[in-house]
């Protein structure tokens, strides 16, 4: 498994649990601030914060090039806020198109 599928999906199946669950497990998570605050900015920002939680966590690979269960327990916070990132920010830019 390469970088790009640990981070696609690869950690998610680390964990264990159905889609549903997973998405319970997220869910779980939401605040009303934390969804107010994610429903800002714009794409080009969105893909800023991408590109800086790779550079500061995905990228940040131990010497050997294997991938450790510390590196697995700093990942997994980042892969599902980005997750629900995700989500929320889909669910608003249909919501604007839609008005």
């Amino acid at each position: 498994m390469n970088l790009h599928q640990l981070w696609d999906s690869g950690l998610l199946e680390s964990e264990g649990g159905s889609a549903a669950e997973i998405a319970n497990r997220i869910n779980a998570r939401l605040t009303p601030d934390k969804i107010k605050a994610w429903e800002t900015g714009s794409p080009s920002t969105w893909a800023f914060e991408s590109f800086e939680y790779a550079r500061s966590c995905a990228y940040k690979i131990p010497g050997d090039g294997k991938i450790t269960e510390e590196y697995q327990k700093r990942a997994m916070p980042i892969m599902e806020q980005r997750l629900a990132q995700a989500g929320i920010r889909l669910a608003w830019v249909l919501n604007q198109g839609f008005k």
